[in-house]
């Protein structure tokens, strides 16, 4: 009984199925038959076949139990309805086993490849390169299909070191490489270079031929290109005029404003001296007067506990001259501070002209600046879009030579999944 529940329960995660299955019941075996209807409802077009594919599935997960073949199955399905993402996750399953099936093994690189996975199709081909069987002496006569994986593992290596060769890093194309090959032996080894050879020729070839397509449209675009150009030229030409005036428009403003704000800052600059020498006098007499008023605390304590008469009265004159002395340096303050407060007035003033002479130039000069740095950018854009037309291989963008190009990066360009082959020898499994 827990074999069995263990043995559900691999099913479902293997599987992703939400099927409930009774602890009690008592798996099938897999016949030939049940896969064959499975497939035939698969690879149907029909959204309703499909969908009875995968009720049949549910079906048979619960009647069958875990078959690595319906697994497979399941693999190829997804594979022939497009479901490329569906399909990794369910072989990345199958294939998280010591020595997994080649075939699935297969199926993982070609679908990681195809999904720009190069990092996990490096591993699984690294993988499959160690699972496949040593060579007999002498060969098997099922060598060929060995030669065949190898054959594949080089188009795949073909395929990264040519059309992905910006999709994945030189340094790890070559780790994979030398990894493979060590892995490999005799004409397994021929088999790879073949294949990784015969990728690369035919990257070549399109590579070829798009440029072929290229140049057909090379005239025409050379001919936009250059009006694009004088267009591009006069704009800038306009731009640079235009900024030449605004330059001496902001160098006039910029002097007017200097000179006014030296004149003002000539003006301050005594006001300023007087300010800071009425500010001196004004904390020396602070000072005094703090003088004063401790003395006079002192003598006031002083009296409070003398009962001296002739004492007290020492120390009451004492108290009334004080009380002068700090009459006078307040008097004497209060001159200072009034005079102060007028030259900050005045300074204050002058201070406000500047502002205004600030607002009124400067906003011109903003403006100027404004129009000028838009004049930059356009020309900025124009110098950038000439240097793109240059550099440009005119054509580029020419519809037949964009479908070329995309066929020359396509995967599917180069190594088409055998997904009738794979079908018919998971058929072919049943004895």
């Amino acid at each position: 009984m827990r074999r069995l529940i263990t043995r559900l329960a691999f099913v479902m995660s293997l599987f992703g199925c939400a099927a409930t299955i009774s602890a009690t019941s008592v798996a099938d075996e897999l016949q030939r038959a049940d896969l064959e209807t499975y497939l035939e409802h698969a690879w149907s077009v029909k959204p309703e076949e499909r969908t009875q594919a995968t009720s049949y599935f549910d079906e048979l997960i619960q009647r069958v139990g875990p078959d690595r073949r319906l697994g497979h199955a399941r693999v190829l399905a997804t594979i022939k309805q497009r479901q490329y993402a569906d399909a990794l996750k369910f072989v990345n399953s199958l294939t998280a086993v010591e020595n997994p099936k080649p075939e699935l093994l297969r199926a993982k690189v070609w679908l990681a490849v195809l999904l720009k996975n190069y990092g996990q199709a490096a591993v699984a081909a690294d993988k499959l390169a160690l699972v496949l069987p040593p060579i007999a002496d002498p060969p098997a006569d099922d060598e060929s299909d060995y030669e065949d994986f190898a054959r594949f593992l080089g188009r795949v290596q073909g395929f990264l070191d040519g059309p992905a060769a910006d999709g994945y890093p030189e340094g790890q194309r070559a780790a994979l490489r030398k990894k493979v090959l060590d892995s490999l032996k005799g004409e397994r080894k021929v088999a790879y270079l073949e294949g990784r050879d015969a990728v690369l020729e035919q990257f070549l070839a399109l590579t070829d031929e798009k440029e072929v397509r290229r140049e057909k449209s090379k005239e025409e675009g050379e001919r936009e290109r250059d009006e694009r150009l004088t267009a591009l030229n006069e704009t800038r030409e306009q731009a640079s005029q235009r900024g030449k005036e605004l330059d001496s428009r902001n160098e006039k403003l910029r002097s007017e404003l200097n000179d006014e704000l030296s004149q003002l800052q000539k003006q301050d600059a005594p006001l300023a001296r007087r300010y800071t020498q009425l500010d001196v006098q004004g904390t020396s007499l602070r000072r005094e007067m703090a003088l004063v008023d401790s003395e006079r605390i002192r003598f006031e304590t002083l009296l409070a506990r003398e009962r001296d008469p002739n004492l007290r009265a020492s120390y009451i004159r004492e108290i009334a001259r004080l009380d002068a002395l700090f009459a006078r340096y307040d008097v004497d303050f209060a001159a200072i501070a009034r005079q102060a407060s007028g030259v900050a007035a005045q300074r204050a003033e002058l201070d406000r002209r500047a502002a205004q002479a600030r607002a009124n130039l400067g906003q011109q000069i903003d403006s100027a600046e404004r129009e000028l740095g838009d004049l930059n950018r356009k020309a900025r854009r124009a110098d950038a879009e000439e240097r793109r037309l240059k550099t440009k291989n005119v054509g580029e963008n020419n519809s037949g030579v964009l479908a070329k190009a995309a066929q020359a990066a396509a995967f599917t360009t180069y190594e088409q999944f055998p997904l009738e082959e794979q079908r018919q020898a998971l058929l072919n499994s049943f004895k």
